[in-house]
């Protein structure tokens, strides 16, 4: 558009010169529109990586984890004192086609991907009972090489940096 359909827009002028610049600035914000949805809806539905470790109040769990994840493919959280960070996180920010990697202290377990929202269960009466909160997984890996990671000992965080070795 030049100086002077501004400058007619500007002044009140109506005739096709003004049609012409209102069009064109409707379809300038409508493609601005089209492309600031799809950038939001590439950042929401975006996969985040995280590291979990599931296990009832014990480490040495981890054979039992391994037939939770092939046998029942779920993942979850128990309940206890001060998990509420955890949960907010694990029914709120974490996404199916998330993908998370289970440990026991550093050492990796498998990698799996969330295929389910979130649920609770208070009346299982098997192996599994500690696990109230779920999430129905794909195994992705088993052992990963033997591979361990330095991270925070916490039960469930999101990995946010793309430097950091995960």
């Amino acid at each position: 558009m030049s100086f002077l359909g501004f400058k007619a827009l500007k002044n009140g002028f109506s005739g096709s010169l003004g049609a012409t610049f209102q069009c064109a600035t409707r379809r300038h914000s409508f493609i601005n529109s089209v492309q600031n949805k799809h950038n939001y809806l590439w950042k929401k539905n975006m996969t985040q990586y995280w590291h979990m470790k599931m296990h009832p109040d014990d480490q040495s769990f981890s054979e039992v984890l391994h037939s939770i994840l092939e046998n029942k493919k779920i993942i979850g959280l128990g309940k206890w004192a001060g998990g509420q960070v955890e949960k907010e996180d694990f029914f709120n920010r974490m996404k199916v086609n998330d993908i998370v990697a289970i440990k026991n202290g550093g050492k990796l377990i498998a990698l799996v991907q969330v295929i389910g929202g979130a649920y609770e269960v208070n009346d299982d009466e098997s192996e599994t009972d500690w696990i109230v909160f779920r999430r129905p997984i794909r195994v992705l890996d088993w052992d990963i090489w033997g591979k361990t990671l330095p991270q925070p000992r916490k039960t469930l965080v999101i990995c946010s940096s793309e430097n950091a070795e995960t």
